[in-house]
């Protein structure tokens, strides 16, 4: 309390939730950024950050006692430039997030894909279960804001990527789980890992660490197991502890695991497995087992995760899918929910890995479940140190019926001409233009 801190970046996803524990906190908390686009610019400004629009050294707030620069940030940032020349103590976001967790037992959640609804499950389960934890998550939930401090267990979503430019290790490395679930893991991130084998790497170190005393393994990070200390416990899902899928449809998906019966309100078996892990480390962390199950199946939600949008002509989904297994996942629980009808992906390629082209084996069978997909522009091609995705091409590829939009445009007008009662699901890590807002606005305008 008492300080002032700076954040450069200050409306990514994983800052606005450091900016939301440090107001808590009693720290007074300006920033910057390029963007302040909903759900993270309303939140910090609501949380009475001191946001500022641009990366020019004016932004800096010169009377700072610490400067925390977000992971996107380039060394050759305005702002970065002006807070070294003016001698102000710089830091990154897992480190200032070390300093405000202290000693309290973390659970740490990692993987390729499903961090962010497992860690907001576990987040849910724990305060459902009275426990008053913290947490810190890179997307919002529905029943509160994406960082709090509380008293309690502390629920960190734990990200590969680098925790700045000068430190490129991967964050999870700072925050000393006491247990950790791992979903899955896969090849991303290819601006910073060169392969496969680079990612497995840093994992099999994570579930070495010496914080650790337990570790929850989705079957698809069961072959982590044999790095696992032998003084930790390791819960394998689908081999020390049971696990199957009993059945899916609109309402969520109901899953044994163990000796018990749970129904979670997402579908498919990627949703039972987010839950399966969730309901394990939130009861590994103390969260009392009949409770936490009561809690899973009234799990409320979170932006941008299989999130249904207000539409009376189709199914809207929106959903933070950016890789191949990830969206064929979704799209195979989402088929299995509503059988029968027209399913349609549309993919904006937007992250570095999935705008490069670096993938585009895996992409063409990645929509496979769909009956039509649509492709938008690639974000910013020309930022890429490498080929761009082409996704001409790839709508060739594709099995099922595909079209690459020359623009936004073009996009829109066909997704207006699709049947009533279809299944649209708009994948994206962005904004995607605003398409979902105006989709709604035609909506609801009749």
């Amino acid at each position: 309390a008492g300080q002032r801190v700076f954040l450069i970046g200050a409306c990514g996803t994983g800052m606005t939730a450091l900016a939301l524990l440090l107001r808590e906190a009693g720290v007074a908390v300006s920033g910057c950024d390029v963007r302040a686009d909903p759900p993270t610019g309303p939140q910090l400004r609501a949380a009475g950050v001191d946001l500022r629009m641009g990366y020019q050294a004016e932004s800096l707030d010169s009377q700072a006692d610490l400067v925390v620069v977000g992971n996107a940030v380039r060394s050759d940032n305005p702002v970065v430039q002006a807070a070294e020349a003016a001698g102000l103590p710089m830091t990154h976001m897992p480190a200032m997030l070390n300093a405000l967790i202290g000693d309290r037992p973390r659970i740490v959640i990692a993987g390729t894909h499903g961090k962010s609804t497992t860690s907001t499950v576990v987040a849910w389960l724990l305060d459902q279960a009275g426990l008053d934890p913290g947490w810190f998550i890179g997307a919002t939930p529905t029943f509160g804001a994406s960082g709090r401090l509380g008293t309690g267990p502390f629920v960190l979503e734990g990200d590969e990527y680098n925790a700045s430019f000068f430190d490129r290790e991967a964050k999870f490395f700072h925050y000393h789980p006491t247990i950790l679930g791992l979903t899955n893991v896969e090849f991303d991130h290819a601006d910073l890992y060169p392969d496969l084998a680079a990612i497995e790497a840093a994992f099999e170190r994570l579930v070495r660490q010496p914080s650790l005393g337990t570790v929850v393994l989705a079957p698809e990070a069961i072959r982590f197991a044999a790095a696992v200390p032998a003084a930790v416990q390791s819960i394998r899902i689908g081999d020390s502890t049971a696990f199957s899928v009993i059945g899916s449809a609109p309402d969520g998906v109901r899953f044994r695991l163990g000796a018990r019966d749970l129904r979670f309100p997402l579908p498919g078996r990627h949703g039972a497995t987010d839950a399966a892990i969730a309901w394990l480390c939130a009861t590994a962390a103390g969260a009392d087992p009949d409770v936490a199950a009561d809690a899973l199946a009234r799990f409320p939600g979170l932006r941008l995760r299989q999130e249904r949008l207000d539409s009376q002509r189709w199914v809207l989904i929106r959903d933070f899918g950016h890789h191949p297994t990830e969206i064929a996942n979704t799209l195979a629980g989402l088929r299995e929910a509503w059988p029968g009808r027209h399913l349609v992906a549309v993919f904006e390629p937007r992250s570095y890995t999935a705008r490069t082209d670096r993938m585009r084996d895996e992409w063409a069978g990645a929509f496979a479940t769909a009956d039509e997909v649509l492709l938008a522009p690639v974000y910013r091609p020309d930022a890429l140190s490498e080929p761009a995705l082409d996704t001409r091409r790839l709508a060739a590829e594709i099995d099922v019926p595909a079209r690459a939009c020359a623009d936004w445009t073009e996009l829109e007008q066909t997704i207006d001409a699709i049947e009533a009662g279809a299944v649209i699901v708009l994948f994206s890590n962005g904004i995607m233009d605003g398409l979902p807002e105006r989709l709604v606005q035609k909506d609801q305008a009749g």
